[in-house]
């Protein structure tokens, strides 16, 4: 083997367009973690570990796993892409408790616990990074998304606190701010919105695509390019990286 892609959440919206996108590479394979591959059925190079990534007790089994691959495959280049997320939409009054601890489990400190685990496998291994996905909400805010909003902030903090403390061991780290995509997750949230504002989800659809320059959502497999491009990068370090269409601009 090679180089080798390990994507949480990889089988859908931007997971399964950051797996295509490494696996269009010759030299790539993807080793990705989900409870199922869903739409994207078996692919060729692609190793899919089961994993309900919401259960907690799972996690130090998965992580043996995953170094146990690493380890019999022996990579020469890894990425280790934080994909999994979780969303919730709740101001800050009526945000419950529990939601808030599921949401910084998914989004913060489950990368948390891989950058920390899996990362003493890839010191100075030729080109290593980690690539968290965050959002356009990591930089700014809007109503009625506490937890969420909250949780994207913080992975930006993570982002930046692992691209210093791992340089030494020449693992590099990146965050990938996607803004409102053709996915399962920006559905819902649109869903939602818009039943909040009694107006039909085509519409609310409409109104976000104006705020746009490009007039249009972003596809998942554009994020996947830049995904692999990052990857590829060894010069690009602790960058915030905004893909949006323009996103705010107008």
């Amino acid at each position: 083997m090679q180089k080798l892609a390990i994507i949480t959440a990889f089988s859908g919206g931007i997971g399964a367009g950051i797996t295509q996108a490494f696996l269009k590479e010759s030299d790539w394979e993807v080793l990705g973690l989900a409870r199922s591959v869903g739409h994207l059925g078996e692919l060729k190079n692609c190793t899919h570990l089961p994993a309900d990534l919401l259960n907690q007790g799972e996690i130090p089994n998965l992580i043996e796993e995953i170094k146990s691959y690493i380890q019999k495959h022996k990579p020469t280049e890894i990425c280790l892409v934080h994909n999994f997320g979780q969303s919730k939409n709740a101001n800050v009054l009526n945000t419950d408790e529990a939601d808030w601890d599921n949401l910084f489990w998914a989004n913060v400190k489950l990368p948390f616990l891989f950058t920390k685990l899996i990362s003493p496998l890839m010191k100075n291994i030729q080109n290593a990074s980690h690539l968290f996905i965050g959002s356009t909400l990591s930089e700014i805010a809007v109503p009625d998304s506490t937890a969420y909003i909250a949780s994207k902030h913080a992975i930006a903090g993570l982002m930046k606190a692992t691209a210093i403390d791992l340089a030494s061991y020449q693992i590099r780290a990146n965050l990938i701010c996607p803004g409102f995509t053709e996915s399962e997750m920006a559905d819902q949230v649109i869903t939602h919105t818009a039943k909040l504002q009694n107006i039909t989800t085509q519409e609310f659809k409409e109104i976000l695509k104006n705020k746009s320059p490009l007039k249009r959502f972003l596809n998942p497999s554009e994020i996947g390019d830049l995904a692999v491009y990052l990857a590829k990068s060894p010069s690009i370090n602790g960058e915030i990286i905004n893909i949006n269409g323009g996103f705010g601009l107008l």
